[in-house]
This record gives C-alpha cells, structure tokens and sequence, in this order.
C-alpha cells in the first residue's frame, strides 16, 4: 500500500508540473508582411535561429540543428542552456552583417518579387529571422509571434530625372520651357519624376 501510494504520489507531482509549468509553443502559423515593398524588386527571406514562445509570450532563440555558437559569437551570445541573445549594441543594418546572415542562415522558400507595395511569407515557424531585397541592403531581423509586420526602408523618395525640377509646359504635345498665352486660355503642364512603388507594364501603368 506504501508504494502504491509512493507511485500515485510521483504521478500527482509529475501532473502538477505539467499543468502549472511554462508551455512552450514552437508553431508553423507564422507570418512576416514587409510593408512599403518595392514593385519589382525580390525579397528573401532566411532563417537564423529557431524559437519557442512561452504562453507568457516570452520567446526563446535557439541555434538550429548543425550550427554551433562559435559561428555566431561575433553578433549573438550562447548560454550553457543554449538560449541565443544578441550581443549589447548589435547592428543588423551592417554589410558585415548581411554577409554573414546570408552564409549562416538558410533560405525560407523561393524568394518573392513585389507585385504591390506589400510582400507576404507565411506559414513560417517561429523563429529569428532576416529579409533582404534586391536593392542591396537589409530590410530587417524579426520574430515571428506569430505575426510581423516591418517597414522597408531602402526605398527612396521621389527623384527628378532633369535639372529644372521636371517641369515642362505642353504646346501642341511637345514640351518647351516658355510659352504665350492670354486670359482664358487653358495651359497644360508637364512634371517629370520617378516614383518610388511604380513600375510601367506592356499593358499599361500599375
């Protein structure tokens, strides 16, 4: 009767650990949505580390299987648990570090060319994670939880492609600086740029 009750003990302690300890949560429902997209340009999206969220929705970094932490001590520390935390003062926006998430980490799917000012991944597993475009340079690293949003900042303004401001007056469709008119004549103005988010197709503008 003592070890039954020994073993109905063990088993009533080991019950009470599972339903009041942490959950951990490691999902495949996760989404990141790069917002002011490029059209025309490719995004690519690569993995660096796993993660597991907390129902407390504390998140903890994780290095994937075959990587060890000697290939990320320059940027991300490696406790004894194997918990991964970036280094104090850690900028991702460096050419040094693009260079070394590209050879870390590992390509998420195909790579996707921006349609619209909005580019999607989903069905990503939680995770740290890094985006690069095809204008050159590092969009963001982000975490899945279980989704995210980031801005793309490699975009530039509006540009001029002349050196009078792109301004031109329209006379019988041809563009000319000067022009005369009078009252009650209606003149038609011309202004040139380039702007950023649009791309002209065979079929027309988009």
């Amino acid at each position: 009767m003592k070890k039954i009750r020994n073993v109905m003990t063990l088993l009533l302690a080991a019950l009470a650990l599972l339903f009041t300890g942490s959950q951990v949560f490691a999902d495949t429902t996760g989404t990141i949505t790069v917002q002011n997209a490029s059209k025309g340009q490719t995004y690519t999206l690569y993995k660096l580390f796993d993660a597991t969220v907390g129902s407390n929705g504390a998140i903890a970094y994780t290095l994937p299987s075959g990587k060890s932490a000697d290939q990320v001590s320059t940027y991300f520390d490696v406790d004894t648990a194997g918990n991964v935390t970036a280094k104090e003062g850690l900028d991702v926006s460096t050419n040094a570090f693009k260079t070394w998430a590209e050879g870390f980490g590992t390509i998420v799917g195909e790579p996707k060319t921006a349609t619209s000012n909005t580019v999607t991944f989903d069905n990503l597993g939680f995770g740290y994670y890094f985006i690069k475009s095809s204008l050159g340079a590092v969009i963001t690293v982000d975490s899945t939880n279980p989704n995210a949003t980031i801005n793309d900042k490699n975009t530039t303004a509006p540009s001029i492609p002349d050196g009078d401001g792109g301004k031109k007056i329209l006379v019988g469709g041809s563009a000319t600086d000067t022009t005369t008119a009078k009252v009650g004549d209606t003149v038609n103005y011309q202004i040139k740029f380039t702007a950023t988010n649009y791309v002209t197709t065979a079929g027309g503008a988009s």
